[in-house]
């Protein structure tokens, strides 16, 4: 591709030297024509990949905070597992007394109210 728009050969009415001027000044205003509309395609062109490139930005960082708290879930996770077992060998291997059991098993097996934090 160059800088200047290629056109089709003028026609062969154009040839006579009268026309020839005309010839010129109509390719002239045709380059001029093009080159103005494939402007604002550029322009446009441009404009959208620049969206494009912010929203694949914005998008990568989205995917990398999700795995970082997908990964915090599976470690929080991990951890009330631990703990769970924790409890359950508290609660059927030492000597704990009623209340005690009470706290264990509410935090074993909370209500729905307790997990939503109105208890």
């Amino acid at each position: 591709m160059t800088a200047e728009t290629d056109l089709l050969p003028l026609p062969s009415e154009f040839g006579h030297p009268s026309l020839q001027a005309l010839g010129v000044v109509s390719q002239n205003y045709a380059r001029a024509c093009v080159s103005s509309a494939t402007e604002a395609l550029r322009a446009e062109v441009d404009r959208l990949l620049g969206i494009n490139s912010g929203l694949c930005r914005t998008s990568n960082f989205h995917l990398i905070d999700a795995a970082r708290w997908e990964e915090r879930a599976k470690r929080a996770e991990a951890r009330a597992e631990r703990l769970e077992g924790a409890l359950l060998h508290l609660r059927n291997h030492t000597s704990v007394n009623s209340h005690q059991i009470e706290l264990i098993d509410t935090a074993l097996h909370p209500t729905a109210a307790q997990e939503e934090g109105r208890e």
